[in-house]
């Protein structure tokens, strides 16, 4: 509020808002310190917008714009991180591959106290190739390929697992995908809960998966984060 501003649209007694910087808004506050207006830029759907959100009005992506990754997916994740030292050990390698920029990835893995190998796909087709992200021309016209059909989808990013074999002279093949429900066979925790009186109790949910969180999220002490060990033997 300037100088001239009069403040006597406020209720008598409410002091004057005064605009504070937070972890969100802070470049655009900076910005007007130093005579430059900064708004926000989605790199996925090239929209301007403004005031600063966590996603983008327009096209709602998890893409490099991201400040964390889904949960359903780092539920996935939370899965398969301790069973890969197994499936190392049985002469096989598992990589994680998502498209926010490196740096991000490796703060918020860091932040669940992960251990897999993840790499980033930014600037290159693999997502697409494999049919888990969608441009938002895509989602306008409801024509998303994802899990061998066309219809829609409520993100632009869509979880899938995919198998590759590398022959002894070289050759590589792609002999397995999974998506959407499929990926269900990965959920040990689901497993445990089909075999409890109450089973999966989402029916009163708005979707299946609404209760799941980061598992930093649930606030309360059942999650204690374990420091990351050395996996070289000895």
């Amino acid at each position: 509020m300037n100088k001239t501003t009069s403040p006597s649209y406020l209720p008598l007694g409410l002091p004057i808002p005064v605009a504070e910087p937070d972890g969100l808004s802070a470049p655009y506050w900076t910005g007007l310190r130093h005579d430059r207006l900064l708004v926000q830029h989605c790199g996925h759907c090239q929209t301007w917008q403004f005031g600063p959100e966590w996603l983008c009005h327009r096209c709602h992506a998890f893409d490099p714009e991201w400040t964390e990754g889904c949960k359903s997916c780092s539920f996935l994740a939370d899965h398969y991180n301790p069973a890969i030292i197994h499936l190392e050990h049985r002469d096989v390698a598992m990589v994680t591959v998502s498209r926010a920029p490196l740096e991000k990835l490796e703060a918020f893995k860091k932040r669940m106290g992960w251990t897999f190998k993840w790499v980033s796909s930014l600037g290159t087709d693999f997502n697409w190739d494999y049919h888990v992200s969608f441009t938002p021309e895509q989602k306008q016209k409801c024509e998303m390929y994802y899990n061998y059909s066309i219809g829609t989808f409520p993100s632009s990013e869509a979880p899938g697992v995919s198998v590759f074999y590398k022959s002894d002279s070289g050759e590589l093949f792609h002999t397995y995908s999974s998506f959407a429900r499929g990926l269900e066979n990965f959920l040990g925790t689901y497993t445990w809960l089909d075999i409890v009186p109450k089973g999966r109790d989402e029916d009163a949910l708005s979707y299946g998966m609404e209760w799941v969180k980061h598992h930093d999220r649930y606030q309360d002490a059942s999650y204690v984060a374990l420091p990351s060990r050395d996996r070289k033997e000895a």
